[in-house]
Protein backbone atom coordinates (compact mmCIF):
# COMPACT_ATOMS: atom_id res chain seq x y z
CA UNK A 1 0.00 0.00 0.00
CA UNK A 2 1.73 3.08 -0.91
CA UNK A 3 0.99 6.05 1.54
CA UNK A 4 3.46 8.42 -0.62
CA UNK A 5 0.41 11.03 -1.80
CA UNK A 6 -0.77 10.96 1.49
CA UNK A 7 1.01 12.19 5.36
CA UNK A 8 -2.22 10.64 6.87
CA UNK A 9 -0.50 7.15 7.41
CA UNK A 10 -3.51 6.41 10.09
CA UNK A 11 -6.22 6.22 7.83
CA UNK A 12 -4.43 3.93 5.53
CA UNK A 13 -3.91 1.77 8.31
CA UNK A 14 -7.22 1.66 9.29
CA UNK A 15 -8.79 0.80 5.53
CA UNK A 16 -6.10 -2.30 5.48
CA UNK A 17 -7.13 -3.19 8.61
CA UNK A 18 -10.70 -3.13 7.46
CA UNK A 19 -9.74 -5.31 4.40
CA UNK A 20 -8.41 -7.91 6.66
CA UNK A 21 -11.00 -8.16 9.05
CA UNK A 22 -13.64 -8.41 6.07
CA UNK A 23 -11.41 -10.79 3.89
CA UNK A 24 -9.44 -13.03 5.86
CA UNK A 25 -12.37 -12.83 9.04
CA UNK A 26 -15.13 -12.76 7.66
CA UNK A 27 -16.45 -10.00 9.49
CA UNK A 28 -19.41 -7.38 8.12
CA UNK A 29 -16.82 -4.55 7.85
CA UNK A 30 -17.60 -1.86 4.74
CA UNK A 31 -13.74 -1.05 3.37
CA UNK A 32 -14.21 -0.85 -0.16
CA UNK A 33 -15.33 2.82 -1.01
CA UNK A 34 -17.87 3.74 -3.97
CA UNK A 35 -17.43 1.96 -6.67
CA UNK A 36 -18.25 3.05 -10.87
CA UNK A 37 -20.40 1.03 -12.21
CA UNK A 38 -22.69 2.70 -15.03
CA UNK A 39 -23.99 6.54 -16.37
CA UNK A 40 -26.97 7.00 -18.73
CA UNK A 41 -27.65 10.30 -19.89
CA UNK A 42 -31.06 12.53 -20.81
CA UNK A 43 -32.29 15.99 -21.68
CA UNK A 44 -34.04 17.66 -19.40
CA UNK A 45 -35.12 21.90 -19.95
CA UNK A 46 -31.65 23.12 -17.36
CA UNK A 47 -29.93 20.69 -19.88
CA UNK A 48 -28.01 17.58 -20.60
CA UNK A 49 -28.52 15.40 -17.10
CA UNK A 50 -25.95 12.94 -16.88
CA UNK A 51 -26.95 10.14 -14.02
CA UNK A 52 -23.51 8.09 -12.27
CA UNK A 53 -24.71 5.29 -10.80
CA UNK A 54 -21.98 3.49 -8.18
CA UNK A 55 -22.10 0.11 -7.09
CA UNK A 56 -24.67 -0.40 -3.92
CA UNK A 57 -22.50 -3.28 -3.16
CA UNK A 58 -19.89 -0.51 -2.38
CA UNK A 59 -21.72 2.06 -0.64
CA UNK A 60 -22.78 1.17 2.68
CA UNK A 61 -24.72 4.84 3.89
CA UNK A 62 -25.18 7.43 1.02
CA UNK A 63 -23.65 9.34 -1.64
CA UNK A 64 -21.91 12.74 -0.23
CA UNK A 65 -20.75 15.40 -3.22
CA UNK A 66 -18.44 17.93 -1.93
CA UNK A 67 -16.79 20.59 -4.30
CA UNK A 68 -13.23 21.03 -3.01
CA UNK A 69 -11.22 23.67 -4.11
CA UNK A 70 -7.70 23.30 -6.31
CA UNK A 71 -4.84 23.85 -4.22
CA UNK A 72 -2.93 25.32 -6.83
CA UNK A 73 -5.03 27.93 -8.45
CA UNK A 74 -8.17 28.07 -5.55
CA UNK A 75 -10.57 27.30 -8.00
CA UNK A 76 -13.57 24.94 -7.32
CA UNK A 77 -13.32 21.64 -9.22
CA UNK A 78 -15.34 18.40 -8.87
CA UNK A 79 -13.18 16.12 -10.22
CA UNK A 80 -15.76 15.18 -13.14
CA UNK A 81 -15.52 15.82 -16.95
CA UNK A 82 -17.60 14.93 -19.44
CA UNK A 83 -17.03 14.46 -23.10
CA UNK A 84 -19.11 15.50 -25.66
CA UNK A 85 -18.30 16.35 -29.42
CA UNK A 86 -14.74 15.17 -28.51
CA UNK A 87 -14.12 17.67 -25.85
CA UNK A 88 -14.15 17.68 -22.03
CA UNK A 89 -16.26 19.74 -20.37
CA UNK A 90 -16.90 20.43 -16.60
CA UNK A 91 -20.30 19.87 -15.14
CA UNK A 92 -22.86 23.04 -14.48
CA UNK A 93 -23.63 21.11 -11.42
CA UNK A 94 -23.56 18.31 -9.33
CA UNK A 95 -25.67 16.93 -6.72
CA UNK A 96 -26.04 12.91 -5.15
CA UNK A 97 -29.58 12.26 -6.17
CA UNK A 98 -30.14 8.85 -4.68
CA UNK A 99 -28.37 6.62 -2.25
CA UNK A 100 -26.27 5.68 -4.82
CA UNK A 101 -26.50 8.14 -7.70
CA UNK A 102 -24.77 11.59 -8.23
CA UNK A 103 -26.30 13.57 -11.28
CA UNK A 104 -24.42 15.59 -13.44
CA UNK A 105 -25.72 18.84 -14.78
CA UNK A 106 -24.41 20.08 -18.69
CA UNK A 107 -24.98 23.58 -19.98
CA UNK A 108 -27.98 23.67 -22.23
CA UNK A 109 -27.59 22.76 -26.05
CA UNK A 110 -24.94 20.23 -25.25
CA UNK A 111 -24.65 17.28 -27.23
CA UNK A 112 -24.89 13.50 -25.58
CA UNK A 113 -21.89 12.55 -24.15
CA UNK A 114 -19.68 10.00 -24.96
CA UNK A 115 -17.73 9.40 -21.64
CA UNK A 116 -17.32 10.49 -18.11
CA UNK A 117 -13.99 10.57 -15.85
CA UNK A 118 -13.73 11.21 -12.56
CA UNK A 119 -10.37 11.77 -10.31
CA UNK A 120 -8.29 11.47 -13.58
CA UNK A 121 -5.51 13.77 -13.08
CA UNK A 122 -1.68 13.79 -11.45
CA UNK A 123 -3.22 15.61 -8.68
CA UNK A 124 -6.86 13.63 -8.32
CA UNK A 125 -9.37 16.14 -6.47
CA UNK A 126 -12.38 13.69 -5.10
CA UNK A 127 -15.58 15.30 -4.45
CA UNK A 128 -18.21 11.99 -4.05
CA UNK A 129 -18.15 10.07 -0.49
CA UNK A 130 -20.03 7.60 1.51
CA UNK A 131 -21.46 9.39 4.38
CA UNK A 132 -20.90 5.84 6.75
CA UNK A 133 -17.66 5.35 5.64
CA UNK A 134 -16.13 8.22 4.96
CA UNK A 135 -14.05 6.83 1.61
CA UNK A 136 -13.67 8.44 -1.47
CA UNK A 137 -15.17 7.05 -4.56
CA UNK A 138 -12.70 5.32 -6.89
CA UNK A 139 -11.47 7.64 -9.85
CA UNK A 140 -12.86 6.31 -13.39
CA UNK A 141 -12.88 6.98 -16.98
CA UNK A 142 -15.59 5.32 -19.42
CA UNK A 143 -13.48 5.94 -22.15
CA UNK A 144 -10.70 3.02 -21.90
CA UNK A 145 -12.68 0.59 -24.09
CA UNK A 146 -15.09 0.02 -21.22
CA UNK A 147 -18.11 1.35 -19.79
CA UNK A 148 -18.56 -1.07 -17.07
CA UNK A 149 -15.93 -1.91 -14.63
CA UNK A 150 -15.71 -5.73 -13.46
CA UNK A 151 -17.88 -5.83 -10.84
CA UNK A 152 -17.01 -7.24 -7.33
CA UNK A 153 -19.09 -9.54 -5.30
CA UNK A 154 -20.53 -8.77 -1.87
CA UNK A 155 -18.46 -11.86 -0.30
CA UNK A 156 -14.75 -12.70 -1.41
CA UNK A 157 -13.48 -16.36 -1.50
CA UNK A 158 -11.49 -17.68 0.78
CA UNK A 159 -8.62 -18.11 -2.68
CA UNK A 160 -8.60 -14.32 -3.28
CA UNK A 161 -5.67 -12.29 -1.58
CA UNK A 162 -5.52 -9.05 -0.26
CA UNK A 163 -3.00 -8.10 -2.91
CA UNK A 164 -5.60 -9.16 -5.81
CA UNK A 165 -8.53 -7.27 -4.17
CA UNK A 166 -6.84 -4.29 -3.46
CA UNK A 167 -5.24 -4.03 -7.05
Amino acid sequence: VSTQSTGDKQAVGRRLASAVLSIVYEQEVPWFPPTFTNYSSSSTNLGIQVDLEFSSITVHGELMVTTPSCPATKISCSGFEVLVSGNWIAPTQIKATASNIVSLLLPAGSAQPKGVRYAIDCWPLTSVFDTKTGLPAIPFDTTYGRQKPRSRKTKYHKTTSVREVLA
